[in-house]
């Protein structure tokens, strides 16, 4: 048999409130002899519509079965959506007796901690307070609309948040969670407000598939660690993601486009950013910095990977009085000062990487910077002037611009490997990849890549990188954080 099912009043419904499932059974050539009804709860019932209330919140998965007299057997599974409260700005007044309320926070009020709450499409002009462990469920994330000039929803000290498809706007502050419980969420949700979401002294939380566009910071993190940001679109920002004081965290597949800074990191260590998509907004000033696509500073131990960065009026990324900091299989092209900038900073690596028609170095290297390591890297006609190419420059001490090792990678080298170059004007006599002089690079301190690479590194092929475009601006790779030592 065929068998399908209807759920009255619909599939979003409060506790306590009666559900009516009506079955369709298209059975052609006998009958049926047994129905079953599982609603998901432990409870079940065995006629051919049944009628069931739920008496607790949560997503339940309820299946209908129905036995012909061949023994065949026909289910259908759907599920449905159980709140403690429901909320739309189309109701005349509160109904606490039926869980139904006009406004967001009199259901926060009204209902005890851990409730579920589900709000219709509208637009309420609430500035809301969490100060319990709340789940908020919106019906469409372009429909249900919450707007305050001051902060949106604040999670206090005692509160936790659970967010899903909601728009918040027009806030100096969207969502801002301080000192508050560890653990809340933020999913599916658009933000347009000056500052979109604020995180301070509260680990452990989720920013998923999230858009954030216009004003002044997209997610600023402040001693807080184990946050999580990931599938998420930042964009017309000062400061994309600004992270202080704060380790440990993840930041994960993002879009991010037309951002001052996108991501900046202010002493924090040990964090990751990978598989990023980062268009610089590049509009220079002579007041403000320029635009840069990460910037960390007095951070040491973080990992980028897998990250396109492009079209900065500076730098792709700028790293300041910075140490232990790795960088690998990431693209820097067009962008206007080079690709990565070191500051006072030392025993960073920086390999499998492309530096590709950046109008400055590929990589630049100041006096007070030492004990560096690149390698693996692709270096492609950067820093070109009318009467020389500067495609890297190294005025610190100590750094290498190779890897020592017997056990070469890409190369018959028992010495070692380093970079491709495309300027390099050496041969490769014994065909062992390497070329037979090193090459130089530009500086006072007389630097030098000792075993060029003869043959380009394709890391995008090898691992099936596709980039993104900004048409399509995602940065897709196989492998999570692929990192090549």
């Amino acid at each position: 048999p065929e068998v399908d099912f209807t759920i009255s009043p619909c599939r979003s419904v409060a506790v306590g409130e009666p559900v009516i499932f009506n079955s369709t059974i298209y059975e052609p050539d006998g009958c049926i002899i047994n129905y079953t009804w599982d609603f998901g709860d432990g409870c079940y019932s065995y006629t051919r519509n049944a009628t069931h209330v739920y008496t607790e919140s949560g997503f339940y998965k309820v299946k209908f079965t129905a036995v012909d007299d061949d023994n065949d057997t026909g289910t259908k599974t759907k599920w449905i959506w159980v709140f403690d409260g429901i909320v739309d700005d189309d109701y005349p007044r509160d109904d606490p007796a039926n869980r139904r309320w006009k406004r967001i926070q009199n259901a926060i009020d009204y209902l005890d901690d851990g409730a579920m709450i589900y709000v219709y499409n509208g637009t309420y002009n609430e500035s809301l307070l969490i100060n319990k462990t709340i789940k908020l469920y919106g019906e469409n994330n372009r429909g249900v609309i919450v707007s305050n000039d001051n902060a949106v929803i604040d999670v206090l000290s005692n509160g936790s948040l659970e967010i899903h498809d909601f728009t918040i706007r027009d806030g100096d502050t969207g969502i801002r969670i301080v000192n508050a419980k560890a653990g809340n969420v933020i999913s599916n949700c658009l933000m347009y407000n000056r500052n979109d979401i604020v995180i301070d002294n509260t680990s452990c939380n989720e920013i998923t598939n999230c858009g954030l566009h216009n004003g002044n910071t997209g997610v600023k993190i402040v001693d807080s660690g184990y946050n999580i940001i990931e599938n998420c679109s930042i964009s017309g920002k000062n400061n994309g993601i600004y992270v202080e004081d704060s380790s440990y965290n993840n930041i994960y597949n993002c879009s991010m486009k037309l951002n001052s800074n996108s991501i900046y990191l202010y002493n924090s260590d040990n964090n990751i950013i990978g598989q990023c998509y980062i268009e610089v907004k590049n509009q220079f000033s002579i007041f403000l910095p320029s635009d840069t696509g990460m910037k960390i500073v007095q951070s040491n131990d973080n990992m980028i990977t897998l990250c396109n960065i492009f079209n900065a009026s500076s730098h792709g990324i700028y790293i300041a009085s910075s140490s232990g900091n790795r960088i690998s299989l990431c693209n820097f092209y067009d962008n206007d000062c080079g690709g990565i900038y070191l500051v006072a900073s030392s025993e960073n690596f920086i390999s499998s990487c492309n530096f590709i028609n950046n109008s400055g170095p590929g990589i630049t290297i100041d006096s007070a910077s030492s004990n560096n390591t690149i390698y693996y890297n692709n270096f492609i006609w950067n820093g070109v002037g009318r009467d020389s190419i500067v495609q890297a420059y190294d005025s610190g001490s100590g750094n290498r611009w190779y890897k020592a090792t017997s056990e070469t990678l890409l190369a018959l080298s028992s010495g070692g490997e380093g970079n491709f170059w495309s300027d390099y004007t050496g041969n490769d006599t014994d065909n062992d990849g390497i070329g037979d002089t090193p090459y130089d690079i530009p500086g006072p301190v007389g630097s030098q890549d000792r075993y060029p690479l003869a043959q380009i590194c394709q890391w995008d092929e090898w691992f099936g990188i596709k980039w993104g475009s900004r048409k399509d601006p995602w940065v897709r790779a196989p492998v999570p954080y692929m990192y090549i030592d």
